[in-house]
């Protein structure tokens, strides 16, 4: 449950610090009175005297108040009746007591870890047609953010596999009032899918990335978000060094995107090239720091950044900016 659901249950609720005591517990959940719908009424909780006629005990005005007072500030008191999930249903049994506590929460949290998949594969399966098995997401999540050295570039990565980012849907189911329409304009709601792939202004974006990659690399990719978004490359013959090179220029492209996430503006190209860049740099100080003189360069990195310098030393690309660049300096590398 996340920190915002609204709980079903109101026993060991903050704001009714009475049922938090063992003794008032244990007359709530004798009388099976443990969740919201148990004591509520169109939206309203019961009278006290109905009340205290369902708990058979006499209840403080104080209790009663406290949780009228709640209740009263749910806006939406359907959240109020869903049924108690298991964590709930545990730690509100009858059975339960503090000799097994602890069994019960640990008991609850294996439970949990064992589960076939994790949500965020679980959406991307749903989102993007997939089947895949938990080894071809191990084979996904090892392979896609140890392209770059830079921690931000990897931490970044992790976000877009685990779907951290808020979307103004998610926003929306989170606070009722936020809009759920597409920031850029397009007028439809925006999901995940919708806001890093398939809005029509993002699409283009995503359309002219391809180009230059194709430019760069002389290698044809799928156009398709499984591929931009997830680094899977469906059978598709691309050399090991290209591929990483690949897989780095689409992180860039990534990286704008949530950048603007909540934003009108769409990223442009020469942006895109300037995160590029600066991920070189970063990449260059490293490998200059791990290796001397007496070390020569990996020739895995020279093969990996290679095909984007040869291609801006013959001006294929259309972008001059590099003269321009604030550490143009550091660029000369071979």
């Amino acid at each position: 449950m996340s920190p915002k659901t609204r709980p079903s249950t109101f026993l060991g609720l903050d704001s009714f610090l009475p049922a938090r005591e063992p003794s008032s517990f244990k007359i709530w959940r004798s009388n099976k009175l443990t969740c919201f719908k148990d004591i509520m009424n169109q939206g309203q909780i019961v009278l006290k005297p109905q009340l205290e006629q369902k708990i058979k005990a006499s209840i403080p005005w104080l209790e009663y108040l406290q949780l009228k007072s709640y209740i009263a500030t749910v806006s939406n008191k359907e959240k109020l009746n869903r049924s108690l999930n298991s964590l709930e249903t545990a730690m509100t049994s009858k059975s339960l007591t503090n000799k097994h506590l602890i069994t019960t929460i640990y008991a609850f949290l294996w439970d949990i870890c064992k589960s076939p998949q994790p949500n965020f594969q679980i959406a991307w399966n749903k989102d993007l047609n997939l089947n895949f098995t938990t080894q071809q997401w191990e084979t996904v999540w090892l392979s896609s953010p140890y392209n770059s050295r830079n921690l931000n570039i990897q931490l970044h990565t992790y976000k877009v596999l685990y779907r951290w980012h808020l979307t103004p849907t998610r926003l929306h189911r989170i606070f009722p009032g936020a809009q759920d329409i597409c920031p850029k304009g397009c007028g439809q709601r925006a999901d995940y899918i919708h806001s890093t792939w398939s809005c029509p202004l993002i699409k283009a974006f995503w359309q002219k990335v391809k180009d230059h990659i194709v430019k760069i690399t002389g290698q044809q990719i799928d156009f398709t978000p499984k591929t931009f978004l997830l680094f899977i490359w469906s059978g598709q013959k691309t050399l090991g060094h290209k591929r990483e090179l690949i897989s780095l220029l689409i992180t860039a492209a990534k990286s704008l995107i949530t950048l603007y996430w909540k934003a009108h503006k769409i990223p442009t190209i020469k942006e895109w090239y300037l995160r590029i860049w600066d991920m070189f740099i970063f990449d260059k100080i490293a490998v200059s720091i791990m290796y001397t003189e007496k070390q020569p360069v990996p020739l895995n990195f020279l093969e990996k950044w290679f095909p984007l310098l040869e291609a801006q030393a013959r001006e294929e690309l259309g972008m001059p900016l590099l003269r321009n660049h604030r550490n143009f300096e550091l660029l000369t590398f071979f």
